[in-house]
């Protein structure tokens, strides 16, 4: 696996977090928010882009 180098956390489609840096592969990111606003269906999504610029990608829904 190569090193990442960016990841970033988006809750509705809204970037909330991002860091760039020598994150080495694997790598544990660990976040708390708080949301302002629920709806009735909500994402969270992380986004890790490795040296290469290969990004992955995971989603989950969350139910109010």
């Amino acid at each position: 696996a190569n090193e990442i180098v960016k990841i970033e956390l988006l809750y509705n489609g809204t970037v909330l977090d991002s860091r760039s840096g020598s994150f080495g592969s694997p790598f544990i990111y660990q976040m708390s928010f708080a949301p302002q606003q629920l709806q009735p269906q909500n994402t969270i999504k992380i986004v890790a882009t490795d040296r290469n610029n290969a990004v992955i990608s995971g989603e989950v829904v969350v139910v109010n």
